[in-house]
């Protein structure tokens, strides 16, 4: 439990976005926030949304400000509060596995002086890897689309 805590320490949040989403610039969820999962989920009802918060940013992150303003108004409702849990639960997962790979693969190829057991360490990491990084954005694209969601059907004057 400590080694874990210890490796999850090792990157920023910044640099664990980019490893779940592959993207370097502007890598948080919310900075697609209307360019792409507004428009990708039949819940968000994106007229009631440009109605009151204006005209959409089309800037990466601009669009992460306006969806991050969103969400913390409604951060403790349970479907927000869930999604953000799961994200930051696989977020996290998949760079404590990438950086068990980067340090163990090694030290077992060296400690066993034979290559087919750090390939199989490897391939089983990668595979923990690949299924933490699609939990990770499944879980981000859904917390970015229930904030998006629930701030289209309240009621209420513009903030």
């Amino acid at each position: 439990m400590l080694a874990v805590s210890v490796l999850n320490g090792q990157l920023s949040a910044n640099a664990k976005a980019r490893v779940v989403f592959m993207r370097w610039a502007d890598p948080l969820p919310g900075a697609r926030a209307f360019s792409v999962y507004a428009k990708s989920d039949s819940r968000i009802d994106i007229a009631a949304l440009a109605q009151r918060f204006g005209p959409f940013p089309s800037a990466p992150r601009e669009q992460n400000a306006l969806w991050y303003k969103l969400y913390r108004s409604i951060e403790s409702e349970v479907q927000v509060r869930d999604a953000n849990q799961q994200f930051l639960l696989w977020r996290d997962c998949a760079a404590v596995v990438l950086l068990l790979a980067v340090t163990l693969v090694p030290v077992i190829a060296i400690l066993t002086r034979h290559i087919l057991p750090a390939v199989m360490l490897l391939t089983l990491l990668g595979l923990q890897f690949g299924l933490a990084v699609r939990a990770a954005r499944v879980n981000g694209e859904r917390l970015v689309t229930n904030v998006l969601a629930l701030k289209g059907a309240e009621e209420s004057t513009p903030q």
